[in-house]
C-alpha cells in the first residue's frame, strides 16, 4: 500500500527530462539520495526486494557517471544496528530525519491518516503525494474546505502520465529549494493553525463547552 517503487519510476522519468537531467549532469557535486523510513522486518522481504529492484532499474536507465551519484539509505527499523554503535553514531528522530530531506515522495495508495503530510509541513519540506484512500481522510488532512491559509499545499504524485508541468516543479523542488520558501512557510504555518497544543487545546475547550450545554 506504500507503492515505494513508485518513488524510483518517477526519478526515472525525471532522469529523462532534458532540464533535471542537463542540471545533474553539469553539477557533479549533486547526489540523490533516497532515504526510506518505513520498516524493513524479514515480513517484508517482498516488498523489500520490490523497492531494491525499483532502484537497481533506476539506476540501469542512467549512465554510469549518474548511477554513481543516486543512493538509497534506509533507517526506521534499523535503530539498533550494531553497526551504529561500532561507527560511533547515534539513531536519529523523526523530526531529525525530515530535516535532512529536501522533498518528500509519498505515493500511498491507503493511508489510515496520513501524519507525514502534517509531519513534513510541520517542518517546512514541500511534499509530493498521491490522493490515498479513503478520500475523505486525505481531504480532511491537507484542509480541503478550509481557508486558504488552513491548507497544506502539496504537489500531486501521478498516478499515470507525468506532465512536463509536474516535471518541471518536481525538478525546480528538488534542485533549486529555495524557490519554495513560500509554500514552506505557508505549510508551517497551516499546521500551526490547526495542529498547534494552543489549538488542540482550544478545540477541547469548546468540545467541553458543548457537552455541558447538552
Amino acid at each position: 500500500r506504500k507503492r515505494i517503487e513508485m518513488d524510483f519510476q518517477m526519478l526515472k522519468i525525471l532522469f529523462n527530462y532534458g532540464p533535471f537531467s542537463k542540471a545533474f549532469a553539469d553539477n557533479s557535486e549533486l547526489q540523490l539520495v533516497v532515504h526510506i523510513t518505513g520498516p524493513v522486518p524479514v515480513e517484508n522481504q517482498a516488498d523489500l526486494e520490490t523497492v531494491l529492484n525499483a532502484y537497481k532499474d533506476l539506476c540501469s536507465s542512467v549512465d554510469e557517471g549518474t548511477a554513481s551519484r543516486i543512493f538509497i539509505a534506509f533507517s526506521v527499523g534499523t535503530e539498533d544496528h550494531p553497526a551504529l554503535e561500532e561507527n560511533g553514531l547515534e539513531p536519529m528522530t523523526i523530526e531529525q530525519i525530515y530535516r535532512l530531506a529536501t522533498v518528500i515522495l509519498f505515493p500511498s495508495e491507503t493511508e489510515g491518516r496520513g501524519l507525514p503530510i502534517v509531519e513534513s509541513s510541520a517542518c517546512g519540506i514541500p511534499i509530493i503525494c498521491s490522493r490515498y484512500f479513503p478520500e475523505e481522510v486525505f481531504s480532511e488532512v491537507v484542509g480541503e474546505g478550509l481557508s486558504d491559509e488552513e491548507q497544506i499545499k502539496y504537489l500531486l504524485f501521478p498516478e499515470g502520465n507525468y506532465s512536463d508541468e509536474f516535471l518541471a516543479e518536481a525538478s525546480e523542488l528538488l534542485l533549486d529549494p529555495e524557490k519554495g520558501e513560500g509554500r514552506k512557510a505557508h505549510n508551517k504555518q497551516a499546521v500551526r493553525l490547526r495542529y498547534s497544543t494552543e489549538m488542540i487545546k482550544r478545540k477541547f475547550e469548546l468540545f467541553i463547552e458543548t457537552l455541558r450545554n447538552l
